[in-house]
């Protein structure tokens, strides 16, 4: 897209072959394979590997109920998956939008499955019948508000459109769980540190620094902040957490652990319990977000009285 001499967008599009170890066995079915195959790209020379659109349709995420809507009125025939199956068996080549008549053939199928809870042998394990009975419902009010089937996994709705133009309308559930942000602990994972120890004999407490994210329209940087008292309010996912291991005067392991931070905001190690006098090494790292990716691991000495 060209927006002037200093403002240019580039778009790298993926071609996406689809290959597939099946065929079906109704003859009827089958849209002339080596022109189906031609028409997605697919090599029709092999045996082997033949792509049925009624399978697997060619096309982005959809909600169930739209894939088994467009595999149903195939099956029925009231539409075909492909332009050289429509014209052998004089049937509309499917669309969801613009052909009117097969929408208002689609919005009588829909009724159709929704009064038999119909949804397909692979689902019936996952989805009940008043769950399937609901998505159809969905459907058909989604056709009659909006004058078609298009419906998408994602935040953009068909509004409207001509032979030589689309308008897409950009929507926010505020119902949705997942809003802006929600996966930028992926993107930016953060990091916290051990920044002061204190040794009370019989326990051992830690405060902590944390890195967070300072924001600012398309940039940000991390920044490190003191860890205060924990609060109820708090993501479960940012709630830090600190592991431990205590390695014994015998160098062997005496015990692991784990310690969330507390109401004054520290981490606290019980070590009344050690089971003999000596010098111990206490290990201990710090979690945030769920990044356990190479933490900094502070190592400490603690002494039990007795020890030589």
């Amino acid at each position: 897209m060209n927006y002037g001499a200093d403002l240019k967008f580039s778009y790298r599009t993926p071609v996406v072959d689809v290959y597939l170890n099946h065929r079906l066995s109704d003859p009827w079915e089958r849209a002339r394979p080596d022109q189906q195959l031609r028409s997605l790209n697919l090599d029709p020379r092999s045996n082997d590997v033949r792509e049925e659109a009624s399978i697997a349709p060619p096309w982005s995420t959809l909600p169930w109920e739209v894939i088994v809507l467009m595999e149903e009125a195939v099956r029925r025939g009231i539409a075909a998956f492909t332009e050289d199956e429509a014209q052998r068996r004089g049937i509309p080549w499917l669309d969801l939008v613009r052909d009117k008549e097969t929408g208002k053939r689609l919005a009588a199928l829909v009724d159709s499955l929704r009064l038999d809870a119909y949804r397909p042998d692979a689902l019936k394990g996952l989805v009940s019948a008043d769950e399937a009975r609901e998505r159809w419902t969905a459907l058909a009010r989604f056709h009659a508000q909006h004058g078609h089937f298009l419906v998408t996994n994602g935040p953009y709705r068909l509004e409207s459109w001509s032979a030589d133009t689309a308008v897409l309308q950009v929507f926010r559930d505020l119902s949705y769980p997942v809003g802006l942000g929600t996966f930028d602990y992926l993107a930016i994972p953060l990091k916290a540190y051990v920044s002061k120890v204190e040794n009370r004999g019989a326990r051992l407490e830690m405060r902590a620094e944390v890195e967070r994210v300072s924001k600012f329209q398309r940039s940000y940087e991390i920044v490190r902040t003191a860890l205060g008292p924990a609060s109820r309010d708090i993501e479960e996912r940012e709630r830090p957490e600190c592991r431990y291991v205590i390695v014994g005067p015998d160098g062997r392991v005496v015990r692991t652990g784990a310690e969330t931070l507390n109401k004054s905001g520290r981490f606290v190690l019980e070590l009344g319990k050690l089971p003999a006098p000596g010098r111990y090494h206490i290990m201990s790292a710090l979690y945030v977000g769920g990044n356990s990716v190479n933490p900094e691991i502070t190592v400490y000495e603690h002494r039990v009285t007795g020890g030589s």
